[in-house]
């Protein structure tokens, strides 16, 4: 299930959303990606790379779904950003600084 409003990408192609009412599940995924790249500032992966290793052992059986909506919410609030490789590859990562996206 995929939600709608805020737009994680510019891609027409490939759109990851999410809602404004976020289901407590995704949110707590959403702190657990932040949290992960709190202790590691410099990593930058796809969302199946989050999926299996920011996010293993600490939620098994989580969906792409639910991850795509949880990075949603971390690029709508600045904590993330989506940079695509020359291969067209996703990958996301806190905002380079001076970045648009980058937190104050």
């Amino acid at each position: 299930m995929r939600f709608a409003n805020y737009v994680v990408c510019s891609s027409a192609q490939n759109l990851l959303a999410v809602a404004n009412a976020v289901p407590a599940h995704v949110e707590h995924l959403a702190h657990d990606i932040a949290a992960y790249l709190s202790g590691n500032p410099h990593a930058a992966d796809t969302v199946a790379g989050i999926r299996n290793w920011w996010l293993s052992g600490a939620t098994p059986g989580v969906s792409h779904d639910d991850v795509e909506n949880a990075i949603g919410i971390l690029v709508g609030r600045g904590a993330l950003e989506c940079r695509t490789l020359p291969d067209g590859t996703r990958v996301y990562a806190a905002p380079r600084p001076g970045s648009s996206r980058a937190r104050s």
